[in-house]
Protein backbone atom coordinates (compact mmCIF):
# COMPACT_ATOMS: atom_id res chain seq x y z
CA UNK A 1 0.00 0.00 0.00
CA UNK A 2 1.22 3.27 -0.87
CA UNK A 3 1.49 6.23 1.81
CA UNK A 4 -2.17 7.21 0.73
CA UNK A 5 -3.50 3.52 1.52
CA UNK A 6 -3.80 2.29 -2.11
CA UNK A 7 -3.11 -1.38 -2.96
CA UNK A 8 -0.39 -1.10 -4.83
CA UNK A 9 0.96 -4.78 -5.16
CA UNK A 10 0.78 -7.90 -3.57
CA UNK A 11 2.70 -11.13 -1.78
CA UNK A 12 1.60 -14.23 -1.79
CA UNK A 13 3.15 -18.00 -0.23
CA UNK A 14 1.84 -21.07 -1.38
CA UNK A 15 2.66 -24.43 0.65
CA UNK A 16 2.49 -27.81 -1.12
CA UNK A 17 0.16 -29.59 1.59
CA UNK A 18 -0.56 -32.75 -0.28
CA UNK A 19 2.00 -35.26 1.36
CA UNK A 20 0.54 -33.62 5.03
CA UNK A 21 -2.81 -34.72 3.87
CA UNK A 22 -1.85 -37.73 2.26
CA UNK A 23 0.15 -38.32 5.75
CA UNK A 24 -3.22 -37.69 7.39
CA UNK A 25 -5.01 -40.08 5.52
CA UNK A 26 -2.39 -42.88 5.94
CA UNK A 27 -2.69 -42.42 9.52
CA UNK A 28 -6.52 -42.16 9.64
CA UNK A 29 -6.30 -45.15 7.38
CA UNK A 30 -4.28 -47.36 10.04
CA UNK A 31 -6.55 -46.06 12.56
CA UNK A 32 -9.93 -47.46 11.51
CA UNK A 33 -7.69 -50.73 10.47
CA UNK A 34 -6.47 -51.57 13.72
CA UNK A 35 -9.91 -50.62 15.04
CA UNK A 36 -11.89 -53.25 12.58
CA UNK A 37 -9.07 -55.69 13.11
CA UNK A 38 -9.68 -55.64 17.16
CA UNK A 39 -13.49 -55.80 16.77
CA UNK A 40 -13.46 -58.81 13.81
CA UNK A 41 -15.49 -61.82 14.77
CA UNK A 42 -14.50 -63.94 11.34
CA UNK A 43 -12.17 -64.27 9.21
CA UNK A 44 -14.22 -62.58 6.75
CA UNK A 45 -14.45 -59.45 8.90
CA UNK A 46 -10.58 -59.25 8.76
CA UNK A 47 -10.10 -59.63 5.19
CA UNK A 48 -12.40 -56.76 4.43
CA UNK A 49 -10.74 -54.63 7.03
CA UNK A 50 -7.44 -55.39 5.36
CA UNK A 51 -8.37 -54.95 1.48
CA UNK A 52 -10.27 -51.45 2.60
CA UNK A 53 -6.65 -50.43 4.32
CA UNK A 54 -4.71 -51.57 1.52
CA UNK A 55 -6.61 -50.14 -1.37
CA UNK A 56 -6.64 -46.67 0.82
CA UNK A 57 -3.03 -46.29 1.79
CA UNK A 58 -1.07 -47.61 -1.00
CA UNK A 59 -3.52 -46.00 -3.43
CA UNK A 60 -4.29 -49.20 -5.43
CA UNK A 61 -6.45 -50.16 -8.18
CA UNK A 62 -7.18 -53.19 -7.07
CA UNK A 63 -6.66 -55.91 -4.07
CA UNK A 64 -5.61 -59.78 -3.18
CA UNK A 65 -5.46 -61.92 -0.04
CA UNK A 66 -3.92 -65.46 -1.12
CA UNK A 67 -3.52 -67.97 1.91
CA UNK A 68 -1.30 -71.31 1.96
CA UNK A 69 -3.79 -74.17 1.85
CA UNK A 70 -3.50 -77.87 3.16
CA UNK A 71 -1.64 -78.63 0.13
CA UNK A 72 1.01 -76.11 0.18
CA UNK A 73 -0.31 -73.79 -2.63
CA UNK A 74 -1.12 -70.15 -2.49
CA UNK A 75 -5.54 -70.04 -3.03
CA UNK A 76 -7.20 -66.41 -3.12
CA UNK A 77 -9.22 -66.37 -0.11
CA UNK A 78 -10.39 -62.62 -1.11
CA UNK A 79 -10.15 -59.96 -3.61
CA UNK A 80 -11.13 -56.31 -4.69
CA UNK A 81 -11.71 -55.66 -8.39
CA UNK A 82 -9.99 -59.12 -10.17
CA UNK A 83 -11.72 -61.11 -12.65
CA UNK A 84 -12.42 -64.80 -11.91
CA UNK A 85 -10.29 -66.07 -15.18
CA UNK A 86 -7.65 -64.13 -13.63
CA UNK A 87 -7.74 -65.73 -10.38
CA UNK A 88 -8.07 -69.08 -12.20
CA UNK A 89 -5.27 -68.43 -14.26
CA UNK A 90 -2.93 -67.21 -11.63
CA UNK A 91 -3.76 -69.16 -8.38
CA UNK A 92 -1.34 -71.52 -7.04
CA UNK A 93 1.90 -68.92 -8.50
CA UNK A 94 4.10 -67.74 -6.07
CA UNK A 95 7.38 -66.57 -5.28
CA UNK A 96 7.34 -68.19 -1.95
CA UNK A 97 7.15 -71.90 -0.60
CA UNK A 98 5.49 -72.45 3.11
CA UNK A 99 9.14 -73.57 4.19
CA UNK A 100 10.65 -69.52 2.90
CA UNK A 101 12.30 -68.13 5.69
CA UNK A 102 12.34 -64.62 5.88
CA UNK A 103 10.71 -63.58 2.67
CA UNK A 104 11.11 -59.89 1.78
CA UNK A 105 8.38 -57.75 -0.52
CA UNK A 106 8.59 -58.04 -4.40
CA UNK A 107 7.69 -55.19 -6.25
CA UNK A 108 7.75 -54.71 -9.65
CA UNK A 109 7.08 -51.28 -10.78
CA UNK A 110 6.94 -51.78 -14.35
CA UNK A 111 5.18 -55.06 -15.85
CA UNK A 112 6.75 -54.65 -19.49
CA UNK A 113 10.19 -54.54 -18.23
CA UNK A 114 9.80 -57.04 -15.76
CA UNK A 115 11.26 -60.70 -15.54
CA UNK A 116 8.16 -62.53 -15.15
CA UNK A 117 7.41 -65.98 -17.49
CA UNK A 118 5.83 -64.48 -20.59
CA UNK A 119 2.56 -66.68 -20.31
CA UNK A 120 2.10 -65.07 -16.90
CA UNK A 121 2.75 -61.77 -17.84
CA UNK A 122 0.81 -62.12 -20.65
CA UNK A 123 -2.40 -62.85 -18.32
CA UNK A 124 -1.53 -60.46 -15.91
CA UNK A 125 -1.55 -57.79 -18.66
CA UNK A 126 -4.65 -58.98 -19.64
CA UNK A 127 -6.27 -57.94 -16.51
CA UNK A 128 -5.20 -54.04 -17.25
CA UNK A 129 -2.37 -54.21 -14.00
CA UNK A 130 1.15 -52.08 -15.17
CA UNK A 131 2.33 -52.68 -11.68
CA UNK A 132 2.11 -54.88 -8.35
CA UNK A 133 3.31 -55.87 -5.15
CA UNK A 134 3.89 -58.84 -3.70
CA UNK A 135 3.89 -58.91 0.57
CA UNK A 136 4.58 -61.38 2.74
CA UNK A 137 2.09 -62.50 5.89
CA UNK A 138 3.51 -64.11 8.77
CA UNK A 139 2.35 -65.95 11.61
CA UNK A 140 4.00 -67.16 14.45
CA UNK A 141 5.09 -70.87 12.49
CA UNK A 142 6.19 -68.24 9.74
CA UNK A 143 5.19 -67.82 6.14
CA UNK A 144 1.06 -68.06 6.12
CA UNK A 145 0.39 -65.95 2.65
CA UNK A 146 0.58 -62.92 0.59
CA UNK A 147 -1.53 -59.93 0.11
CA UNK A 148 -1.12 -58.17 -3.61
CA UNK A 149 -1.30 -54.48 -4.67
CA UNK A 150 -1.81 -53.99 -8.37
CA UNK A 151 -1.76 -50.99 -9.95
CA UNK A 152 -2.95 -49.88 -13.52
CA UNK A 153 -0.31 -47.75 -14.73
CA UNK A 154 3.79 -48.14 -13.65
CA UNK A 155 3.77 -47.16 -9.99
CA UNK A 156 7.01 -46.28 -8.69
CA UNK A 157 7.33 -47.83 -5.03
CA UNK A 158 9.11 -45.95 -2.00
CA UNK A 159 10.16 -47.35 0.85
CA UNK A 160 7.89 -45.45 2.79
CA UNK A 161 5.44 -47.01 0.63
CA UNK A 162 6.79 -50.21 1.75
CA UNK A 163 6.86 -49.71 4.94
CA UNK A 164 3.21 -48.72 5.10
CA UNK A 165 3.00 -52.16 3.21
CA UNK A 166 4.85 -54.55 5.49
CA UNK A 167 2.73 -52.83 8.41
CA UNK A 168 -0.44 -53.29 7.06
CA UNK A 169 0.85 -57.18 6.74
CA UNK A 170 2.25 -57.09 10.40
CA UNK A 171 -1.22 -56.41 11.73
CA UNK A 172 -2.95 -59.00 9.21
CA UNK A 173 -0.55 -61.76 10.90
CA UNK A 174 -1.22 -61.37 14.32
CA UNK A 175 -4.81 -60.66 13.60
CA UNK A 176 -5.53 -64.28 11.59
CA UNK A 177 -3.49 -65.70 13.92
CA UNK A 178 -5.98 -64.92 17.02
CA UNK A 179 -8.95 -65.55 14.99
CA UNK A 180 -7.74 -68.86 13.98
CA UNK A 181 -6.45 -69.56 17.85
CA UNK A 182 -10.03 -68.78 19.22
CA UNK A 183 -12.02 -70.68 16.62
CA UNK A 184 -9.28 -73.87 17.65
CA UNK A 185 -10.14 -72.91 21.38
CA UNK A 186 -14.07 -72.85 20.36
CA UNK A 187 -13.60 -76.28 18.91
CA UNK A 188 -11.84 -77.41 21.44
CA UNK A 189 -14.34 -76.93 24.10
CA UNK A 190 -17.32 -77.79 21.98
CA UNK A 191 -15.01 -81.62 21.28
CA UNK A 192 -14.41 -81.62 24.84
CA UNK A 193 -18.25 -81.44 25.94
CA UNK A 194 -19.09 -83.47 23.14
CA UNK A 195 -16.49 -86.28 24.43
CA UNK A 196 -17.55 -86.11 28.07
CA UNK A 197 -21.08 -86.79 26.98
CA UNK A 198 -20.29 -89.57 25.14
CA UNK A 199 -17.75 -90.73 27.42
CA UNK A 200 -20.38 -90.39 30.45
CA UNK A 201 -23.17 -92.23 28.45
CA UNK A 202 -20.32 -95.01 27.76
CA UNK A 203 -19.89 -95.33 31.40
CA UNK A 204 -22.96 -95.64 32.55
CA UNK A 205 -23.63 -98.57 29.75
CA UNK A 206 -20.56 -100.32 31.09
CA UNK A 207 -22.25 -99.73 34.92
CA UNK A 208 -25.05 -101.18 33.55
CA UNK A 209 -24.42 -104.02 32.02
CA UNK A 210 -21.29 -104.94 34.55
CA UNK A 211 -23.00 -104.52 37.84
CA UNK A 212 -26.09 -106.98 36.95
CA UNK A 213 -23.15 -109.54 38.19
CA UNK A 214 -22.05 -109.50 42.19
CA UNK A 215 -18.52 -110.04 40.97
CA UNK A 216 -18.60 -107.30 38.81
CA UNK A 217 -16.45 -104.61 40.50
CA UNK A 218 -12.88 -106.29 38.78
CA UNK A 219 -14.46 -105.80 35.29
CA UNK A 220 -15.96 -102.67 35.63
CA UNK A 221 -12.77 -101.27 36.47
CA UNK A 222 -10.91 -102.59 33.57
CA UNK A 223 -13.17 -101.85 31.61
CA UNK A 224 -12.92 -97.64 33.14
CA UNK A 225 -9.43 -98.18 32.45
CA UNK A 226 -9.55 -99.14 28.58
CA UNK A 227 -12.10 -96.21 28.64
CA UNK A 228 -9.40 -93.66 29.69
CA UNK A 229 -6.81 -94.84 27.13
CA UNK A 230 -8.63 -94.16 24.73
CA UNK A 231 -8.19 -90.65 25.12
CA UNK A 232 -4.48 -90.51 25.00
CA UNK A 233 -3.85 -91.21 21.22
CA UNK A 234 -6.41 -88.77 20.57
CA UNK A 235 -4.74 -85.39 22.50
CA UNK A 236 -1.21 -86.93 22.16
CA UNK A 237 -1.90 -86.43 18.07
CA UNK A 238 -5.18 -84.09 17.32
CA UNK A 239 -8.53 -84.14 18.68
CA UNK A 240 -9.93 -85.22 15.66
CA UNK A 241 -8.82 -88.82 15.23
CA UNK A 242 -6.22 -90.92 16.05
CA UNK A 243 -3.95 -94.05 14.61
CA UNK A 244 -6.08 -97.22 14.16
CA UNK A 245 -2.38 -98.88 15.38
CA UNK A 246 -1.94 -96.84 18.30
CA UNK A 247 -5.92 -97.52 19.20
CA UNK A 248 -5.52 -101.19 19.16
CA UNK A 249 -2.08 -100.68 21.13
CA UNK A 250 -4.03 -99.28 23.90
CA UNK A 251 -6.72 -101.53 24.07
CA UNK A 252 -4.14 -104.60 24.22
CA UNK A 253 -1.65 -103.09 26.57
CA UNK A 254 -2.71 -104.80 29.88
CA UNK A 255 -2.59 -108.13 28.02
CA UNK A 256 0.68 -107.48 26.56
CA UNK A 257 3.63 -108.41 29.62
CA UNK A 258 1.80 -111.61 29.78
CA UNK A 259 0.98 -112.94 26.20
CA UNK A 260 4.29 -111.66 24.82
CA UNK A 261 4.54 -113.20 20.90
CA UNK A 262 1.06 -114.41 21.05
CA UNK A 263 -0.45 -111.01 19.57
CA UNK A 264 0.33 -110.04 16.25
CA UNK A 265 -1.27 -106.89 14.65
CA UNK A 266 -0.62 -105.85 11.02
CA UNK A 267 -2.37 -103.17 8.66
CA UNK A 268 -1.72 -99.80 6.95
CA UNK A 269 -1.27 -96.92 8.28
CA UNK A 270 -5.02 -94.98 8.79
CA UNK A 271 -6.73 -92.60 11.18
CA UNK A 272 -9.87 -93.29 13.10
CA UNK A 273 -12.32 -90.79 14.14
CA UNK A 274 -12.48 -89.59 17.79
CA UNK A 275 -16.06 -91.29 18.10
CA UNK A 276 -15.04 -94.65 16.04
CA UNK A 277 -11.67 -94.90 18.33
CA UNK A 278 -13.87 -94.73 21.61
CA UNK A 279 -16.12 -97.40 20.49
CA UNK A 280 -13.39 -99.43 19.10
CA UNK A 281 -11.13 -99.41 22.26
CA UNK A 282 -13.66 -100.70 24.07
CA UNK A 283 -14.85 -103.58 21.69
CA UNK A 284 -10.80 -104.41 21.56
CA UNK A 285 -11.12 -104.86 25.27
CA UNK A 286 -13.85 -107.11 25.67
CA UNK A 287 -12.37 -109.25 22.56
CA UNK A 288 -8.82 -109.56 24.71
CA UNK A 289 -10.67 -109.77 28.03
CA UNK A 290 -12.69 -112.95 26.26
CA UNK A 291 -9.29 -114.14 24.72
CA UNK A 292 -7.59 -114.22 27.82
CA UNK A 293 -10.44 -115.87 29.74
CA UNK A 294 -11.50 -118.65 27.23
CA UNK A 295 -9.92 -118.28 24.34
CA UNK A 296 -7.12 -117.75 21.65
CA UNK A 297 -4.80 -116.51 25.01
CA UNK A 298 -6.52 -118.66 27.63
CA UNK A 299 -3.82 -121.26 26.92
CA UNK A 300 0.17 -121.91 26.07
CA UNK A 301 0.15 -121.86 22.14
CA UNK A 302 -3.03 -119.88 21.00
CA UNK A 303 -2.72 -116.68 19.43
CA UNK A 304 -4.46 -113.81 18.67
CA UNK A 305 -4.17 -112.01 15.12
CA UNK A 306 -5.46 -108.17 14.91
CA UNK A 307 -5.46 -107.18 10.61
CA UNK A 308 -6.50 -104.22 9.14
CA UNK A 309 -7.25 -103.34 5.11
CA UNK A 310 -8.74 -100.48 3.33
CA UNK A 311 -11.59 -100.31 1.22
CA UNK A 312 -13.01 -98.39 -1.54
CA UNK A 313 -11.85 -94.56 -2.13
CA UNK A 314 -12.73 -91.02 -1.07
CA UNK A 315 -16.34 -91.06 0.76
CA UNK A 316 -16.96 -94.97 0.45
CA UNK A 317 -13.86 -95.68 1.93
CA UNK A 318 -13.90 -97.68 5.17
CA UNK A 319 -11.69 -100.13 7.41
CA UNK A 320 -12.03 -103.79 7.34
CA UNK A 321 -10.58 -105.04 10.89
CA UNK A 322 -10.27 -108.72 11.72
CA UNK A 323 -9.98 -110.10 14.95
CA UNK A 324 -8.82 -113.61 14.68
CA UNK A 325 -7.90 -116.51 17.51
CA UNK A 326 -6.69 -119.33 16.62
CA UNK A 327 -5.24 -122.66 18.88
CA UNK A 328 -7.63 -122.34 21.61
CA UNK A 329 -10.14 -124.35 23.38
CA UNK A 330 -12.73 -125.61 21.26
CA UNK A 331 -14.91 -122.68 20.04
CA UNK A 332 -19.16 -122.95 20.51
CA UNK A 333 -21.41 -120.40 19.64
CA UNK A 334 -22.43 -119.28 23.75
CA UNK A 335 -25.51 -119.90 24.72
CA UNK A 336 -26.50 -115.98 25.71
CA UNK A 337 -25.08 -112.77 24.80
CA UNK A 338 -23.09 -111.34 27.34
CA UNK A 339 -21.49 -106.92 27.71
CA UNK A 340 -19.32 -107.78 25.01
CA UNK A 341 -21.25 -109.16 22.62
CA UNK A 342 -23.78 -106.77 22.28
CA UNK A 343 -21.23 -103.93 22.48
CA UNK A 344 -19.72 -105.21 19.30
CA UNK A 345 -23.05 -105.78 17.61
CA UNK A 346 -24.64 -102.89 18.83
CA UNK A 347 -21.42 -100.05 18.53
CA UNK A 348 -21.58 -99.21 14.64
CA UNK A 349 -24.65 -99.59 13.92
CA UNK A 350 -25.32 -96.98 11.19
CA UNK A 351 -21.83 -96.52 9.50
CA UNK A 352 -20.44 -99.93 9.96
CA UNK A 353 -21.14 -103.55 9.92
CA UNK A 354 -20.04 -106.17 12.40
CA UNK A 355 -19.76 -110.11 12.21
CA UNK A 356 -18.73 -112.83 14.94
CA UNK A 357 -17.93 -116.25 13.48
CA UNK A 358 -17.48 -119.13 16.09
CA UNK A 359 -15.71 -122.47 14.58
CA UNK A 360 -15.37 -125.58 16.71
CA UNK A 361 -12.14 -125.79 15.25
CA UNK A 362 -10.43 -123.78 17.82
CA UNK A 363 -10.80 -120.28 15.74
CA UNK A 364 -12.57 -116.97 16.54
CA UNK A 365 -13.35 -114.70 14.12
CA UNK A 366 -14.82 -110.89 14.98
CA UNK A 367 -14.90 -108.58 11.94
Amino acid sequence: MDAAGVVVGASKIARDITRRKRAEQIQATLFQFTDRLFRAESINDVYEAALEAIVRALGCDQASILMFDHTGDMKFVAWRGLSDDYRQAVEGHSPWTRETRFPQPILIDDLEHSELDASLKATVKAEGISALAFIPLIGRAGLIGKFMAYYSEPHAFGESEVDLAVTIARQLGFSLQRIWADEAKELLVNETMHRIKNTLATVQAIAGQTLRKTLGREAFLARLHALGETHDPLTMQNWDQAPLRDVIGRALKPFESSQQQRITVDGPSVGVPAKTSLMLTMCLHELATNAAKYGGLSNSSGQVHIGWELLGNGVDRKVKLVWQETGGPPVSVPRRKGFGSLLIEQSFIGYGETSLEFRPDCLFTSR
